[in-house]
């Protein structure tokens, strides 16, 4: 109990307000203590109790969390696109639920949903969506999507001798109207074949199609249906067939075939097998349109022997999904041979030839960059493109340096080709815009100072590559002495530049090469001789010979068996008699154990028997003793 002293009781008297103060410290500092210690007690009754956190959701879950958020916001676009309140539906439901009022009732069954305020901070007809919701079962989606085509071949595979195969449907097939700018849907079907697919991004901005391809994976996740996996290898298909569509004349759309490569990719990880069969159908189409581009002629104008900005995207895109460092590889390993095949057998004849030339020699450097395998066609490419295309005093091919081929130097289509210095003098070089210089039919001359560039540049890296090989000297030697040979002194200050550090960086290379060289010298320790075998002499008189023999190495191995046969036949003799001797120790043990044991038994059988012996003659003088009173 805690004192309290009045001001009356200390004006009094100083001893008793001494007297009373030292009588109430004590008290007061005993009933603060306690206050403190309920104070804290109440204060702990109050603290948040720790709550557990929440687990972490699966890959199902998620994927479902996904699914129903985008149908969700579907239903509600949809209401919105037909002038409906989003909360009616919801309304409905909880106005079936809601108990009927009664004559009891004391009006104190206010409902603030009834005018859609849901608390401090939030809108109208906010908040009620979550409550009393129902999933809609959407049964076209699934009833349009419910069967597969799992062959996954489409007309466009189909062979003809007398057209090209199209790896693609021609863009005139399919008329794309201008996006209407109304709101993009959260749901969409899977699509079987490109044609549904162009069907479904009809009306799609280009910027919104990775969205469309997204919301169909995420509504199509495995973990949702078991037909869902093979619709999603079929989608693989459909975004190939979509990028080849988008990257073809006259309009290529690098930009959109970039965005959907990340799609392509994680389809591809998770479908390898099928995604590979798929990338294999194209390849063999390019080959076979390859095929048939030099059957007709090489240096015919229309033949198909290079390939197009679909074709390049394709193995470009192929080069960023798979490992193009294997040493054998079920995609890769048939893309660098069809990629080989046209840098081998493509003859030029235009600007646009040159171009795809260059396309693939840059894809080799990507492909190659972890391997450094050498790709004898790119090297090949790229000399004779400067060739080509820069000036130079060289007129025959007899004139070149080095042994590469060289079909098309000087010809007549090719002459066309070379830089004009009066008209590129002025011209600043570029990176080359490819999509332009394979869709166009002309070309300016800064596409040719911009090609020309790139390909010194190739040079310099392939150079780079390639430090390291045996041959570099035989191979870029003759590259550099053509290199130091072109004629570039008129043309712009920038190409000069390349030229001059393409030029000096393959020279750099070549003297480290040189000077790191060292030919082939004898060893430096003391020259081995050459054993000689000498035949073996079948001696049956003389056993002496037949222990000598004339061949050293031989002999000693002999002499070693010999030994060995010896120690081994010792070592058994050693162990034979040791056996012999523990044998007979044993043996001694185990008579003198017999005999102890024999010993014992005799006494044993000689005390039973004297006993024996003293109980019959006492049954006889009993007898006798029996005899005797029977007499009496």
């Amino acid at each position: 109990m805690v004192l309290r002293i009045g001001a009356e009781e200390l004006s009094s008297t100083a001893t008793k307000a001494v007297e009373a103060s030292e009588a109430t410290l004590p008290v007061q500092e005993a009933g603060e203590q306690k206050l403190d210690y309920d104070q804290q007690v109440r204060a702990l009754a109050f603290d948040a109790r720790a709550k557990p956190k929440d687990r972490t959701k699966t890959e199902e879950e998620i994927a479902l969390e996904e699914k129903e958020a985008l149908e969700k916001a579907e239903r509600r676009r949809q209401k919105r696109m037909l002038g409906l309140d989003e909360s009616d539906d919801e309304d409905q439901a909880r106005g079936k639920r809601k108990r009927e009022r009664g004559g009891d009732d004391l009006e104190d069954d206010f409902d603030d949903d009834q005018i859609g305020w849901t608390g401090l901070g939030t809108g109208l007809g906010e908040g009620t969506e979550d409550e009393g919701e129902e999933v809609e079962e959407d049964g076209s989606e699934d009833g349009e999507d419910g069967e597969e085509s799992e062959d996954g071949e489409d007309d466009d595979s189909e062979e003809s001798d007398e057209d090209l195969e199209d790896l693609v449907k021609s863009k005139s097939s399919k008329s794309r109207d201008p996006p209407s700018g109304k709101e993009l849907p959260f749901t969409f079907p899977c699509p079987t074949s490109h044609d549904e697919f162009l069907e479904i991004a009809e009306d799609v901005d280009d910027k919104d199609v990775p969205t469309v391809v997204q919301r169909m994976r995420t509504l199509h996740h495995p973990s949702l249906h078991p037909d869902n996996k093979f619709k999603l290898q079929g989608l693989t298909e459909v975004l190939i067939d979509h990028i080849l569509y988008i990257t073809s004349p006259p309009t290529p759309n690098f930009a959109l075939a970039s965005s959907l490569a990340s799609h392509l990719d994680a389809l591809s990880r998770a479908y390898p097998i099928k995604a590979a069969e798929h990338f294999i159908q194209k390849l063999s189409i390019m080959n076979k349109n390859l095929k048939r581009g030099l059957s007709r002629g090489a240096l015919d104008i229309d033949s198909k022997t290079w390939p197009g900005p679909a074709e390049l995207s394709l193995l470009r895109i192929i080069g960023t999904i798979w490992p193009t460092s294997d040493m054998n590889h079920a995609v890769i390993s048939p893309a660098r041979v069809l990629m080989g095949a046209y840098l081998g057998l493509g003859r030029i004849r235009s600007l646009r030839d040159i171009a795809s030339g260059l396309f693939l020699c840059t894809l080799f450097l990507q492909y190659e960059q972890l391997s450094k395998r050498f790709v004898p066609e790119a090297v090949n490419f790229l000399i004779n493109t400067t060739l080509h295309l820069g000036p130079h005093g060289y007129k025959y091919a007899s004139e070149l340096p080095g042994t590469f081929p060289c079909p098309d130097f000087r010809s007549e289509i090719c002459v066309p080709l070379s830089i004009d210095i009066k008209k590129s003098k002025k011209v600043k070089m570029e990176k080359p815009d490819f999509g332009a210089l394979l869709s166009a039919e002309e070309h300016s001359p800064a596409d040719k100072v911009n090609l020309f560039g790139l390909a010194l540049e190739l040079l310099s890296r392939y150079a780079n590559l390639y430090k390291g090989l045996e041959a570099f000297i035989e191979l870029f030697e003759p590259i550099s002495e053509i290199l130091q040979k072109l004629q570039v002194g008129k043309l712009g200050e920038d190409l000069q530049a390349r030229h001059r550090n393409a030029s000096d960086q393959i020279s750099r290379l070549l003297k480290f090469t040189r000077e790191s060289r060292r030919p082939l010298m004898l060893q430096s320790h003391k020259p081995i001789p050459i054993p000689s075998y000498v035949p073996k002499f079948d001696s049956v008189s003389s056993s002496y010979l037949r222990a000598q023999d004339p061949d050293r190495e031989r002999n000693e191995a002999t002499k070693l068996k010999r030994e060995y046969k010896k120690e081994r036949k010792s070592a058994i003799r050693e162990l034979r008699k040791d056996a012999r001797f523990l044998a007979g120790v044993e043996q001694a043990k185990q008579k003198e154990k017999d005999r102890n044991y024999n010993e014992r038994m005799r006494k044993v059988f000689g005390s039973m028997e004297g006993e024996r012996a003293e109980q019959k003659a006492m049954e006889r003088e009993k007898m006798k003793e029996k005899k005797r009173a029977g007499r009496k």
